[in-house]
């Protein structure tokens, strides 16, 4: 998912999609096609549970926004990477929910700011399957496609690339490194 998300990403700084994006009205469009793929993503089974049951993708945020309620000890680094991991992702929900705002603010020729934002929360999400990919379900990867589409409605610019592909590469040598 992190290669997919950095190549689209990366032909969108190209301007591959600019019919495509904001202030063009079709932008729209893509922003409604990430609400479409949201919405499904929370009623699909997102990840595998305890027991190999599958987790809804509601319940999958619901347990990543409680996660930020608790601080993980002191010493323990690893959980700390965790922790910063979690609040990524749960910075990347809270920009889903500030989407329709995002979609005001494109129709007006801004969401520069949201969509750098959101780029560098969303190369975490995509970076959540490494080393666990049998692990994901459906949901987790509608979930990515929304975020995906909801980027692409607007143009990002190099150093935004730049800063996502750092982030992924950081990301990637965590997930691997935690295995």
């Amino acid at each position: 998912m992190l290669a997919v998300g950095l190549t689209v990403s990366a032909l969108n700084a190209r301007g591959v999609f600019v019919a495509w994006q904001f202030p063009n009205p079709r932008g729209a469009r893509l922003v409604y096609c990430g609400w479409g793929l949201l919405i499904l993503s929370l009623f699909s089974p997102a990840v595998r549970g305890c027991g190999n049951s599958p987790v809804p993708g509601w319940s999958a945020a619901h347990a990543a926004a409680a996660s930020q309620f608790r601080l993980p000890e002191p010493e323990g680094g690893r959980h700390w990477v965790a922790y910063a991991f979690y609040s990524t992702i749960n910075l990347a929900n809270l920009l889903l929910l500030l989407s329709p705002w995002a979609l005001v603010r494109g129709r007006r020729g801004g969401g520069q700011t949201y969509a750098a934002i959101l780029g560098a929360s969303a190369v975490a999400v995509w970076s959540a399957a490494i080393g666990h990919p049998h692990e994901f379900l459906a949901g987790y990867y509608l979930w990515g496609l929304a975020m995906l589409c909801l980027l692409s409605a607007f143009r990002l610019g190099g150093r935004t690339l730049a800063a996502m592909v750092v982030l992924g590469m950081m990301w990637l040598a965590l997930m691997l490194r935690m295995g």
